[in-house]
């Protein structure tokens, strides 16, 4: 049975096929028609639409035949593949799709020439019809063809051209084009179009679901989150959207759910786009990785958020939080407070044990006092966060990532790194089997109140437990990382948690929800804030 009838579709809504029903009007593509349309009519001559692989061009060839197709003063011709082996044979196609006297198998290509001549003057001249000539994947035409073209645009009259010809291609014929000057110069429409943006994505989603659906408006069957994703992976290329739409809807019947979540569309853009997805998680703003590791150290107790400091430092001052959580990160004081109280005792290294997953649970909000805190834990006697063994096909920037955080790797952070290493001579070539230290990195709390909801997914005393449970599901839930906590008698911990936040608690229950059983069994909501700490990077 089709998956889109068990979503009780009428018909599969991702369909790759060109069909014209499902044109998303998007501003650009409705821009290029009515200019189109109005250069046909005013029988211009020759127009050229570029758009990368994906934009929708063929969806956009099949529609403006379609429209034109209704005025029946134009007699619409479609060429799907131009890769022609000769010029008789490009004139044979043409002179057999205008309708014209059969051609003679003796025929000379100038005779072909003539007839087709012939055949247009009549039709404009006799018939007051404009015959319009659309050539899609443009980019393979060869260059006997441009030239023979150019001569079509050659017949007319002093106020129009007999043949209206629109070519679709790929960005490769604008170097094909600039090679035949002669053929260039008559281009009269030159139209790029380009991928969408993300409300045009999901419009475009919504408008297939809903003309899909039996009823004519479909559920949401992709959460928001899901709908960013979608947007991320596929940077707005109609065609690629279709494919991943394609790919969850079929998972989702596979996995008995009736709405697609945050991680459900992650995991299956990285198994269709595993190159997009990886430039996805780099090409993060700096603005959102301040925010993200900020926003990470609040799930775990803070009343703050967190500005890295590159060097170490004593706690800072603590302000009473505002009433209303403010989204814009604060600057840090310009010169930290000292702490009232002595320096706190060095609490006993803790045992190795295995990551201890938690039950879900809301933690309460701490009030932040006027006053100055004490961290529980100290700075400065606490020099390394552990040592890991690198593993096959690891890379010393890929570990520096996952221990300090997304957007670590940075090269202060790098020669940090390596002051603690000095076995390591080249950090290019840091081979399987080597052990690292990673030494602490203190981070410094400005005074600022933010509060959201963080899955916590396991936490350990140790950093090579957290590193290996990182490895054990990286491919199979969403990107975690790891943040060192030292508290009093618990002495150094390793919380584990999602890379990316939830606004609300019903997204992050979601969130628990598309997890793999494993994380899910056990998976912990964090939210409030507890400023007795110390943490790390």
């Amino acid at each position: 049975m089709d998956y889109f009838k068990l979503l009780h579709f009428r018909k599969e809504p991702f369909s790759n096929s060109p069909d014209p029903d499902a044109f998303y009007q998007a501003s650009q593509h409705m821009d290029c028609l009515q200019k189109l349309e109005l250069a046909i009519r005013m029988r211009r001559g020759l127009n050229v639409v570029i758009g990368e692989v994906g934009t929708g061009k063929t969806t956009l060839c099949r529609q403006l035949i379609r429209k034109l197709d209704q005025n029946p003063k134009i007699k619409s011709h479609l060429i799907l593949d131009p890769s022609f082996a000769s010029g008789r044979e490009f004139l044979v196609t043409l002179v057999t799709m205008l309708g014209s006297s059969p051609p003679e198998t003796a025929a000379t290509e100038q005779q072909l020439k003539d007839g087709i001549k012939q055949h247009l003057s009549r039709r404009s001249s006799d018939d007051n019809k404009i015959v319009l000539l659309v050539i899609d994947e443009g980019q393979k035409l060869p260059a006997f063809c441009l030239e023979l073209l150019r001569e079509f645009l050659n017949y007319g009259t002093e106020e129009s051209r007999l043949l209206q010809t629109v070519i679709f291609a790929s960005p490769k014929f604008e170097a094909i084009a600039a090679a035949n000057k002669n053929f260039a110069d008559r281009i009269t429409l030159h139209q790029t179009i380009g991928p969408l943006n993300c409300q045009e994505t999901r419009d475009m989603i919504r408008l297939r679901l809903d003309q899909a659906s039996e009823s004519g408006k479909s559920p949401a069957y992709f959460s928001r989150a899901a709908l960013w994703v979608i947007y991320q992976a596929t940077k707005g290329f109609p065609r690629k959207i279709v494919n991943l739409c394609h790919l969850i809807m079929v998972t989702m019947v596979i996995q008995n759910r009736v709405r697609a979540g945050w991680y459900l569309a992650y995991a299956c853009a990285r198994k269709f786009f595993p190159e997009q997805a990886r430039q996805w998680q780099r090409r993060q703003i700096g603005a959102l990785a301040t925010v993200v590791l900020v926003m990470v150290l609040t799930a775990v107790g803070i009343d703050q958020l967190p500005v890295l400091l590159n060097q170490r430092s004593a706690p800072p001052v603590e302000q009473t939080a505002p009433a209303t959580p403010a989204p814009e990160i604060a600057p840090p004081p310009a010169a930290p407070a000292t702490p009232a109280s002595g320096p706190p005792a060095v609490p006993a290294q803790a045992p190795p044990s295995a990551p201890v997953i938690a039950t879900p649970e809301k933690l309460p909000a701490v009030p932040a006092p006027a006053t100055v805190a004490t961290p529980i834990g100290s700075w400065d006697d606490l020099t390394l966060l552990g040592e890991i063994t690198v593993g096959k096909g690891e890379t010393l920037g890929d570990m520096i990532r996952r221990i300090y955080g997304p957007y670590s790797f940075t090269p202060a952070n790098t020669k940090k790194v390596l002051a603690s290493n000095p076995q390591i001579t080249n950090p290019n070539r840091v081979g399987p089997g080597v052990t690292i230290a990673f030494p602490a990195m203190p981070v410094r709390l400005p005074p600022q109140f933010a509060e959201v909801f963080w899955v916590q997914t396991a936490t350990t005393a140790r950093l090579d437990e957290a590193y290996r449970l990182l490895r054990k599901f990286d491919g199979q839930a969403p990107p975690m990382i790891i943040i060192p906590v030292r508290a009093g008698q618990e002495g150094l911990q390793f919380t584990i948690l999602l890379e990316n936040y939830c606004l609300d608690e019903k997204t992050a229950k979601e969130t628990v929800a598309a997890l793999p059983p494993p994380l899910a069994e056990g998976a912990k909501i964090l939210t409030g804030l507890d400023k007795r700490r110390a943490y790390f990077k």
